[in-house]
């Protein structure tokens, strides 16, 4: 049976959280300009931060796939459309950084899929646990080792 492991708010971080931290960068970036007013280019420093900002945010944000899962295949898509189907066993690892926020899993695929070696996405949120690895990374991990002793039988 076919299920979502990613969040169902994987839109809102793709373009939600984009436009939001754009907000956050240009603000600061307002608020600085009279400490580096006085010095010619100086002015510039706090704008270029923010297009920094931006550019960094924007790379993390639109690499955000939508996930599916059943037995055999993973279901990835950037929206609703253009969906690919990649088989379980074509998952060569899977982690997830702990150390950023909304904390993201990375699947890193054996051979390149139609969005390249390593598919990101953002698993349902899940609310008090800390520091600890989502239950979905040992369930995939998990899935992926069965798929691939099956097959060598």
């Amino acid at each position: 049976m076919r299920q979502r492991i990613s969040s169902k708010l994987t839109i809102f971080h793709r373009y939600v959280g984009l436009v939001g931290l754009t907000v956050v960068f240009a603000g600061l970036a307002i608020l600085l300009v009279p400490f580096f007013s006085r010095d010619g280019f100086l002015i510039l420093i706090p704008f270029v931060g923010v297009a920094i900002g931006f550019g960094i945010t924007l790379l993390l944000s639109l690499k955000i796939k939508v996930v599916d899962v059943d037995q055999d295949f993973l279901y990835v898509a950037e929206k609703q459309n253009r969906e690919s189907k990649i088989p379980i066993v074509e998952i060569e690892s899977i982690k997830q950084n702990r150390w950023m926020k909304p904390y993201p899993v990375t699947i890193r695929l054996r051979q390149n899929s139609r969005y390249g070696e390593k598919i990101v996405f953002i698993p349902t949120l899940r609310f008090g646990a800390g520091f600890s690895e989502h239950p979905i990374v040992e369930e995939l991990s998990t899935l992926v080792r069965h798929k691939r002793l099956n097959m060598n039988f």
